[in-house]
């Protein structure tokens, strides 16, 4: 885990005093190939991928390519690996747990197609997800989405609360029950979705 995260050690239910810093870029960030490929358009050429913000179970980049009309767009990448033969090493480079295998590819399709829902009902409050997958010749597994700078955070609880309120009452149930499609997580942690 992340131990420099100022909310680590805090109790879930106390809301933060402390501001938050936003994320930054920090170093350069190896794309795998299969991500290259994966962009959503085609003849995109990456200008530059930068390690971005930190995550408890994974690594994350914010992309900046070029389109072929001649602008530029910045993705967001976020990556679950683990290498079983070096995991120490991992850990104290990244100072914080990284996953892979069966448990990575799950926590990554549970965020993707979480966020695809949210981005459905809601487009302003998800960023557009675009392609997730797995890198070759590696148990990790990725999801790749529209970058969105991090605004003021935590977020105005008024305003935060009205949002989160407008999403509850646009989404519908396709099944009139609650649950969801696929298995999500908290952390590593797979949660009831089927009931």
């Amino acid at each position: 885990m992340f131990v420099n995260h100022p909310h680590v050690n805090r109790p879930n239910n106390v809301m933060p005093v402390e501001d938050i810093v936003p994320p930054k870029t920090r170093g350069n960030f190896h794309l795998n190939e299969v991500v290259i490929k994966q962009l959503p358009i085609p003849g995109t050429r990456v200008i530059s991928s930068l390690a971005y913000g930190r995550s408890l179970w994974g690594e994350c980049a914010k992309i900046t390519t070029g389109l072929p009309d001649g602008t530029t767009k910045n993705y967001f990448l976020k990556v679950s690996f683990w290498d079983n033969s070096n995991w120490v090493l991992c850990y104290l480079l990244t100072q914080h747990k990284v996953i892979a295998g069966p448990k990575a590819s799950i926590i990554s399709e549970g965020e993707f197609e979480s966020i695809q829902a949210l981005n459905y009902v809601m487009p302003s409050l998800a960023p557009t997800p675009w392609t997730r997958g797995k890198y070759i010749d590696e148990e990790s597994y990725f999801m790749l989405m529209d970058f969105r700078e991090v605004g003021k955070q935590p977020p105005d609880p008024a305003i935060f609360a009205a949002r989160l309120a407008e999403l509850h009452k646009k989404s519908v149930s396709p099944t009139g029950k609650f649950g969801f499609h696929t298995t999500t997580c908290h952390g590593t942690t797979t949660q009831i979705t089927d009931v």
